[in-house]
Formats: structure tokens, C-alpha cells, sequence
């Protein structure tokens, strides 16, 4: 029943974003084809995570609570010194309302545990989405080969079933902070790399197709609970403000 749910959402639901929110036909590019892309930023992302306020989910993670000024210096810094609203519109052809923000560190797993899910660290696709949702990821630090980098199958080989999939068309991420993430999560199987020494740090931002750009009024409040799912529905009861962008 709950798998029949959320295929009738995300068919819907992609089809109510396509007729009301889509704005122009794009020509296909990488990030529609693969369902993620890497985006090399101008100005990386000034934020610091030592003196922010730890919310310790379990022992292999940790969430910050970001002020209401460090979000807003995020989004002005991505979507205007950075130029991802217009990159973003041109490659997808939707503005979007950011719904979600989360900065957090993964921490290594021990091998007795890998098995568990702590932070996403199996392979999954998130289902209770439209295929219009998209995901940033913004890495804090330099990652590099097993520092816990997200790993990805892209759109057309998250097709078959995870176990049928061979392990070579895996994308591993390694970068550094002006490294952007674009992943579409809906569509592709991907899961959190484990980090063998130090912790990783990130900035993850959820959007959703949107008359304009936008953001929930509320999203520092959502800081301090799980990630919104269902959000084309609760979208009609969520508050809203059009962003205010400054040059």
C-alpha cells in the first residue's frame, strides 16, 4: 500500500510541477541526462560550523543549527554572487522554493555497524518526491578519495535494481568547497560515502519547482526537525516569501 502511494505521488505530482511550474523547454545537458551534475562556484561558501549549535542525532552524525543570518548569507551567496538561479532555470527550466536546509558532519562507521542505517549511508533514492525535486551539496572541506564523499549511479543505470547495477558506474565525489552538487534524488541511487578518519562536513539545501523563487518562511524552524517529505502538498499550507536578492 505505502509503495503503491508513493509511485501515484511522484506520477502526479511530476506531472502537476511540469503544467504549472515549468517554465521553458530545455535542451537536454548533463544534469538532465545523468541526474547530477558538479558545479564549479566562484566564491565558496563562508560558513563555519564551530560555533553553531550541535544537534547530536546518533554517534556517526551531528547537525547544526545555522542562524537566520548564515541562511540567508547561503542563499544569496549560491543563487546571486554565484549565479545559480539563472544556471539552474537555464539546465531544468524552473524556479524553484528552497524547503530545506541541514548542515551537518558524518562521522566513520565502525564495521561492526555499517549494516545499520545511520546518515543515509545505503543505497536508496528518495521516493516521497517528485522526479522535479533536486538537491545541493555543498562540501565545507577539501574531500578527497575516503573522506566519506557522496556516491551516485546516475539516471539511466538507477534504472535497474541496485544489486544489477556493476560497481564501475559508480561517480564518487572529490572536491573541494567551490564544488556544488546538483543531484536529482529521486532519480538516482545514491548513498553517503563512510569517511575513514576525519568527519565530513556539508550544507544540504532541498528544492522544489515554484511559480518563483522562494523560501518557507519557516525554514529555520525546520532546522531542529526531519526533512519534509510530500512537499507539492504541503506546499498549499506552507508560508512562503519571495527571496530578496542582494548584488
Amino acid at each position: 500500500m505505502i509503495k503503491f502511494l508513493l509511485i501515484f505521488y511522484n506520477f502526479f505530482s511530476t506531472k502537476i510541477e511540469n503544467i504549472l511550474f515549468r517554465r521553458s523547454v530545455v535542451k537536454k545537458n548533463t544534469l538532465i541526462k545523468k541526474g547530477f551534475e558538479i558545479i564549479k562556484l566562484n566564491k565558496k561558501l563562508n560558513i563555519s560550523l564551530s560555533n553553531k549549535k550541535e544537534v547530536s542525532k546518533n554517534k556517526y552524525f551531528k547537525k547544526y543549527i545555522l542562524k537566520k543570518e548564515d541562511l540567508e548569507k547561503i542563499l544569496n551567496s549560491l543563487f546571486v554572487q554565484n549565479n545559480l538561479k539563472e544556471i539552474l532555470e537555464k539546465k531544468l527550466g524552473f524556479k524553484y522554493n528552497v524547503n530545506f536546509v541541514l548542515a551537518y558532519k558524518t562521522f566513520n562507521i565502525k564495521k561492526e555497524d555499517q549494516k545499520k542505517g545511520w546518515y543515509a549511508n545505503h543505497w536508496h533514492k528518495d521516493k516521497a518526491y517528485s522526479k522535479n525535486i533536486i538537491k545541493l551539496i555543498i562540501p565545507l572541506q577539501k574531500i578527497n578519495a575516503g573522506d566519506g564523499g557522496i556516491q551516485i549511479y546516475d539516471k539511466r543505470n538507477s534504472r535497474k535494481q541496485i544489486n544489477k547495477i556493476k560497481k564501475k558506474n559508480k561517480f564518487v565525489f572529490k572536491g573541494t568547497e567551490k564544488d556544488l552538487i546538483i543531484i536529482n534524488p529521486n532519480e538516482c541511487f545514491h548513498k553517503a560515502g563512510n569517511p575513514k578518519s576525519k568527519p565530513r562536513s556539508q550544507i544540504m539545501l532541498q528544492l522544489n519547482p515554484s511559480f518563483n523563487w522562494t523560501k518557507d518562511t519557516t525554514l529555520y524552524e525546520k532546522q531542529f526537525h526531519l526533512e519534509p517529505k510530500f512537499p507539492l502538498l504541503k506546499s498549499i499550507i506552507s508560508r512562503k516569501e519571495k527571496l530578496r536578492w542582494k548584488n
